[in-house]
C-alpha cells in the first residue's frame, strides 16, 4: 500500500473491529488459539500497533529508524520461530549490518524528516545481497554466477535472467565519474558485463542441460545475453534458433476464507440508530454493505498526498465555480439578456473565466504540467455548459437557491429516521421547481423508471433495487424538497443531474421524469408507493441486527476503483 501511495488509517481502538466477531470466534475455536479469549486478541492488536506501527510513526532521523527496527527485529527474535528458519538468520544478520553501518554514520542524529529517512535506508537495502551457502557434499547447489568460475554441472537452472539482474543495471558512482575510473583503470561498467557475459557462456559450453529463466511482462525484458543467443542461432540455422522456449504461468488466487461478512455488535447499532442517512451513504449500502461498514462506521479514509492533486479536487473546483456564478444575481440576469442579445457572449465568458481562474488558484494551485491541462479541459467543460444553459432560461426563470441543505425524515419499523442531501441549485421555471445537481465523472446514470415499474415490491432485495435504481439521490432530493415545501407537490418537481463533461446538449442532461416509451411518468405513484418503499427496506436492511455487512464483488468496475479493495481480497 505505501509503494501505491494509498494509505488508510483507523484508531488504535478500532484495530480489532477489521476482524469480523464471527471470525473472531472460528480463530478462538482453532487449535492454536484454544487458550486465548476475545480479550487476549485485542491485545494481540494493540500489540501489532505498538510494537511494529506506532514506532515509525514519528521517525525523524537514521538513529531512531535504526532503533525501531532492531526493537522489532528483537521482538521478532523472542516472540516467534524465527531460530526455526536458517534464512531469517542470514537476513537479519544483513539488516543488522546495514542498520550498524547507518548508526555510526555522521548524520545518523540529523533530523531529516521521515520520508527522507525511509528513501536512503531503502536504498541502502536495495543494493545489499544475502549469498546462499551450500555444500560441495550434496547433490543440489544455490550459487551466485561469480561462484561458478572453475566448475562443471551436470545441469544447471538459471534464475532471473533479466535485463537490469543479469547483467545488472549500470548505477552511477557519484565520487568517481566513469570517464575518470576509465583513466584511473578502475573497474567500470563495461568491464563488469564482460566478466558476467564470460561467466553466463562458460556455464552454456560447460554443462550438460541448462534451463533459463526470465520473467516476462511489460515491466521486465529478458537479458541481452538470451537475445544474443537466439541471433546466433537464428544465423546457424537460417532463421530458426534451435532452442525450445516455453511458456511457465502460476495462476494465484487469493480469497476470503470467510464471506459471511461483518455482524453487527451493539456498538455497531447503537452507532447506526443515530445515524442521519444521506444519498451518497445510501448509495454506498446498496452497491457494497462491506464497503458502507469501512467508510461510513469505521471511517476509514484514504491519506491525500501533499504533493499530489485529488482528482476530486476538480469536482470540487467546479461545483464551487458554477455556485460563484449563480449567486451572482448580475451574471443570472446577464444569462437572461442573452436571449434577446447573443453578442453578449464574450460578456458571459469574461466573468466565467475569471470565476474559473479564482477557483483554480485556490482550490487547485498553481496552472503547470498535468494541471494546466486538466484547467484547459474544465474551462471548456463550464464554458459550454454556461452557454448552452444561457440559450434555455427565459423570463419564468429564476434562481431559488445554491448549495441549499436539504432535510427530512422517514418512518421505518416505527423508527425516525432523520435524512439529509445538498441540492448544487434549485431552479423555478413557472410553477415547477428543478433540482440540479452538477456531476464531473463519466458513466453516470439515473433511475431507471421502466426497470422500476417492474420490481417486485413484494418481494425486495437490495440486488435488484441496484440494478434499476443505480441511485437514490435524485429521487431523495424531489421526496426531501417535498417535505420541507409541502405547497409543491410532486407533480411539480423534477430532479436532474448536469454532466458537464458531456459535450453536447442532449447527453448534459439526465432528468429524473424523463418521457417513457409507455407515456408520463406517475411521479406521485413513483415517489409515495416506489421509491419510499426501496428507501424503508435499504434502511431497515441496514438497521436490522440480522442482517450482516457482506462484500457485493458482482460489479468488477466498482470494484475495481473502491478505495478498499485490498481489505476485501
Amino acid at each position: 500500500e505505501i509503494k501505491n501511495k494509498r494509505l488508510y488509517f483507523v484508531e488504535k481502538d478500532d484495530i480489532g473491529k477489521l476482524i469480523s466477531d464471527e471470525r473472531r470466534e472460528k480463530l478462538l475455536l482453532s487449535e492454536d488459539f484454544s487458550s486465548y479469549t476475545s480479550t487476549d486478541i485485542q491485545e494481540l492488536f494493540d500489540t501489532v500497533f505498538t510494537v511494529f506501527i506506532e514506532p515509525f510513526s514519528s521517525i525523524k532521523s537514521l538513529a531512531e529508524l535504526s532503533r525501531a527496527i532492531e526493537s522489532v527485529l528483537r521482538f521478532i527474535h523472542e516472540k516467534s520461530l524465527f531460530e526455526n528458519y536458517l534464512l531469517n538468520k542470514k537476513f537479519v544478520t544483513k539488516f543488522l549490518e546495514i542498520i550498524d553501518s547507518v548508526k555510526k554514520g555522521e548524520i545518523a542524529s540529523e533530523n531529516l524528516g521521515g520520508e527522507t529517512v525511509f528513501n536512503i535506508f531503502r536504498k541502502m537495502c536495495e543494493h545489499e545481497n544475502v549469498p546462499f551457502v551450500g555444500s560441495p557434499l550434496r547433490p543440489f547447489q544455490i550459487m551466485g554466477l561469480l561462484e561458478t568460475r572453475n566448475l562443471r554441472h551436470e545441469r544447471v537452472i538459471l534464475a532471473d535472467v533479466n535485463e537490469g539482474i543479469l547483467p545488472a543495471d549500470d548505477i552511477n558512482d557519484p565520487l568517481i565519474p566513469h570517464g575518470l575510473r576509465k583513466v584511473l583503470k578502475l573497474p567500470t561498467y563495461e568491464s563488469g558485463l564482460e566478466i558476467y557475459k564470460y561467466y553466463f557462456n562458460r556455464i552454456l559450453k560447460t554443462s550438460k542441460f541448462v534451463e533459463l529463466l526470465y520473467v516476462k511482462n511489460d515491466q521486465n525484458e529478458r537479458s541481452r545475453f538470451i537475445e544474443e543467443l537466439l541471433w546466433k542461432g537464428e544465423k546457424r540455422n537460417a532463421g530458426k534458433h534451435g532452442y525450445e522456449l516455453k511458456e511457465i504461468k502460476f495462476k494465484v488466487g487469493i480469497e476470503k476464507e470467510d464471506d459471511s461478512g461483518i455482524r453487527k455488535s451493539d456498538e455497531i447499532m447503537e452507532f447506526l440508530s443515530s445515524m442521519e442517512f444521506s444519498p451518497s451513504t445510501i448509495d454506498l449500502y446498496m452497491n457494497c454493505p462491506y464497503r458502507f461498514y469501512l467508510g461510513e462506521i469505521l471511517k476509514i479514509e484514504e491519506e491525500k498526498n501533499p504533493e499530489e492533486f485529488d482528482n476530486r479536487d476538480i469536482g470540487i473546483f467546479m461545483h464551487r465555480t458554477l455556485e460563484k456564478l449563480f449567486k451572482n444575481g448580475g451574471f443570472v440576469n446577464l444569462l437572461r439578456e442573452y436571449g434577446i442579445d447573443k453578442g453578449l457572449k464574450n460578456e458571459i465568458l469574461k466573468h466565467t473565466d475569471e470565476s474559473i481562474e479564482n477557483e483554480f488558484a485556490e482550490i487547485i494551485g498553481e496552472k503547470k504540467g498535468e494541471k494546466l491541462i486538466l484547467f484547459e479541459i474544465a474551462k471548456k467543460a463550464i464554458e459550454n455548459y454556461i452557454i448552452s444553459f444561457a440559450d434555455t432560461i427565459d423570463e419564468d426563470f429564476s434562481i431559488i437557491s445554491t448549495e441549499m441543505r436539504l432535510t427530512g425524515n422517514i418512518i421505518s419499523d416505527n423508527r425516525n429516521i432523520k435524512l439529509k442531501g445538498f441540492a448544487d441549485r434549485i431552479d423555478k421555471i413557472g410553477n415547477s421547481i428543478v433540482i440540479n445537481d452538477y456531476k464531473t465523472g463519466s458513466n453516470i446514470k439515473v433511475p431507471n423508471t421502466e426497470k422500476i415499474d417492474e420490481l417486485d415490491m413484494e418481494n425486495l432485495s437490495r440486488e435488484a433495487i441496484k440494478k434499476s435504481f443505480c441511485s437514490v439521490q435524485l429521487p431523495m432530493y424531489v421526496y426531501l424538497y417535498n417535505q420541507m415545501n409541502p405547497d409543491y407537490d410532486f407533480e411539480s418537481i423534477d430532479a436532474r443531474l448536469i454532466l458537464l463533461r458531456e459535450k453536447l446538449k442532449k447527453d448534459r442532461i439526465k432528468s429524473l421524469f424523463k418521457t417513457k416509451k409507455n407515456g408520463k411518468t406517475d411521479k406521485r405513484e413513483f415517489i409515495e408507493n416506489r421509491f419510499v418503499s426501496v428507501l424503508r427496506f435499504l434502511i431497515g436492511e441496514i438497521l436490522d441486527r440480522d442482517v450482516n455487512f457482506v462484500p457485493d464483488r458482482s460489479n468488477k468496475h466498482y470494484c475495481n476503483y473502491c478505495p478498499y479493495k485490498k481489505l476485501c481480497k
